[in-house]
């Protein structure tokens, strides 16, 4: 059987890359189940204050959330520019 292989953003080639440090250290400290209980707050949150959109046309025209990851995206002041 394949493993399966992903991009780590962050990771690079020494490990942990240092912008995610402390992203990473936050993520360990809450565990899995607060961080899918962040995940549901942000979802409930997003509905309420309307954070949405709708695929006109599609059957029942159900309001879905506009994609997030709980996680966020670290960028170097260098990467950005």
């Amino acid at each position: 059987m394949k493993t399966a292989t992903y991009f780590d953003e962050t990771s690079g080639r020494d490990g942990v890359r240092p912008a995610y440090r402390s992203v990473l250290s936050w993520i360990e400290s809450l565990g899995p189940d607060a961080l899918k209980n962040k995940r549901k707050e942000a979802e409930a949150l997003f509905r309420k204050v309307g954070i949405t959109f709708a695929v006109y046309g599609e059957e029942g025209g159900a309001e879905r959330l506009i994609p997030f990851d709980i996680v966020p995206r670290v960028f170097t002041a260098k990467e950005w520019r």
